[in-house]
Parts: structure tokens; sequence; C-alpha cells
């Protein structure tokens, strides 16, 4: 099934997640920004992380032989905000 449209429709979902993650990130940095009177000037491109995850072979799902299934794709997505507010946080 590799490369099967099950795969690159996965990968889509993906995509259009972390998309959906930045627009709340945009959102947040707005209503930061108004309520403390504090511009982030953190830029957050998490579509663009996961087309380049996808071009990299990461999966999109994993399947383990319990029926587990996981998101390796979206976890390096969310770790990649988590990581950047985490760092705002600590500054």
């Amino acid at each position: 099934m590799e490369g099967g449209w099950v795969v690159v429709e996965m990968a889509n979902l993906v995509q259009y997640v972390a998309k959906l993650i930045e627009n709340e990130w945009l959102r947040y940095n707005s209503i930061s920004s108004i309520v403390t009177g504090h511009v982030l000037n953190e830029e957050v491109d998490l579509q663009t992380l996961a087309i380049r995850l996808n071009e990299r072979g990461i999966e999109p799902f994993f399947q383990d032989a319990n029926g587990n299934i996981s998101s390796p794709m979206l976890s390096e997505v969310s770790n990649a905000l988590l990581t950047t507010v985490t760092q705002l946080f600590n500054e």
C-alpha cells in the first residue's frame, strides 16, 4: 500500500490539521498582543513543515500489530509548535 491513496489522503489530512494549528497560533498571537501589549515575533509555518516531512518520507500514520494508530508526522508538527511555545514561556 506504499504510495496508495490512503497514504496520500492521510498526508493531506496532516497538512490541513497543521494549517488549522497554525491558524490557532496566529489567533492566540493576536489575542495575546491585544491583551498584553507585547507582540510575539515568532513565525510558525507548520503546513510547510508537514509538506517537508512528507517529502522526507515520514509516515503520516502508523498502525501497530495491536491495531493502535499513531501519526509520526503529526507528532513532529505538534512537537515543533510545543518547542516554540516552551521557548517563549521560558524567556
